[in-house]
């Protein structure tokens, strides 16, 4: 879908997002270096059980929460509505919850997943994730009718590129 070259951050691990999403479902997740194309995986996730040593859950929403992270079918669910108030549907901070795997120094890589959602709210994937404060996001919202790349740099958001196509 897209390509980031930046220096902000040259390396970071991955994760999945979701904001107010009560049926966010994820599955087939592949991170392999750049200049290998489909072997040498870093990480290939086929959920067949959830592998907590490999994933980290981070809340930020305070609303409807804790989140509720299962695997199912062969897919990561979030079927929590964790969320936070924001001022409107246009606000780049939209805090929910996601789930991270792999590893900060992470370099030049490929990531690749299925996202599905039967709810109208925002689903997404982060990727050279630092740490909270560190890290790009791409994220789509039906109900607020965008699709948004940010990169996140000590904690401000930066739009990099942004669309009204819906999901």
């Amino acid at each position: 879908l897209f390509v980031v070259s930046d220096s902000e951050h040259s390396t970071g691990s991955i994760g999945l997002y979701c904001w107010q999403n009560i049926d966010a479902r994820f599955s087939n997740i592949r991170v392999f270096p750049s200049v290998l194309a489909f072997s040498d995986w870093l990480l290939d996730e086929s959920f067949t059980t959830l592998d907590l040593g490999r994933w980290s859950f981070i809340d930020e929403g305070t609303i409807d929460g804790p989140s509720q992270w299962v695997v199912s079918r062969n897919r990561l669910s979030q079927t929590s509505s964790i969320r936070s108030i924001t001022d409107s549907d246009s606000d780049l901070e939209r805090p929910g919850t996601y789930a991270i795997a792999g590893d900060t120094t992470w370099s030049d890589y490929r990531f690749t997943t299925r996202l599905e959602s039967g709810s109208q709210n925002a689903i997404g994937v982060i990727f050279r994730y630092e740490n909270p404060n560190n890290y790009y996001h791409f994220t789509m919202d039906r109900n607020a009718g965008y699709r948004r790349l940010l990169k996140k740099v000590a904690g401000a958001s930066t739009v990099l590129w942004e669309d009204s196509q819906v999901f």
